[in-house]
């Protein structure tokens, strides 16, 4: 994403680099959020359309892939769904869209504001939907991926909770740690770090 500079008003010759930076318009930021929504966009269509689409733009955002082993543990648990993107690398795709969006602002902040309005939807953008667009867009994707609960799952596993609490089963101690974002139990002796599903820091 980048803002064009103007061409000089005058017949003199000036490079690229003598060329005055535009002041802030409203114009200018719309577009600027324009062309972020677009790449959000396409983000977003990779992530749910093929595996093939998904790793070549890992591979063009210079990510690492999750690895087999925390995809495995995602596989053995019916809770989760193995969607096009595996949300851990989904949310590290956003964290680089947010940093370069970020990086981008910084200069175009430091340019002179031509009106108010442009001032205040620079400043709701930076506040409200960049600050924000990790933890909003992991929690969208994350129930868009979720599967499927039938009622005959909901009394399944009703009944299984009360079996276990009538023999004075309380579970799996050793699983106690669970992801607040998406609900990933994590062994005890793997509670700190990120989330091996979606990539959350745990604490």
């Amino acid at each position: 994403m980048s803002i064009k500079k103007t061409t000089p008003t005058d017949n003199s010759v000036q490079g690229p680099e003598d060329l005055p930076e535009p002041k802030l318009s409203k114009a200018l930021l719309k577009e600027f959020i324009d062309q972020f929504n677009a790449k959000l966009k396409e983000i977003n269509d990779t992530a749910r359309s093929s595996h093939t689409k998904w790793r070549i733009l890992l591979e063009q955002e210079g990510i690492e892939p999750s690895s087999e082993k925390d995809k495995q543990n995602a596989r053995q648990s019916k809770q989760f769904n193995l969607a096009v993107a595996f949300p851990a690398e989904y949310r590290k795709v956003l964290q680089q869209l947010q940093k370069n969006t970020q990086s981008e602002l910084e200069s175009l902040q430091n340019r002179p504001t031509e009106s108010s309005e442009a001032s205040k939807l620079l400043d709701s953008f930076n506040r409200f939907t960049l600050s924000d667009l990790v933890t909003i867009e992991l929690q969208r994707y994350l129930g868009d991926i979720k599967p499927k609960v039938s009622m005959a799952d909901v009394f399944a596993n009703a009944a299984g909770s009360l079996n276990k609490y009538s023999a004075g089963d309380s579970g799996d101690k050793s699983y106690s740690v669970k992801c607040k974002t998406c609900g990933a139990a994590r062994s005890e002796e793997e509670q700190y770090g990120d989330c091996f599903y979606c990539g959350t820091p745990l604490f």
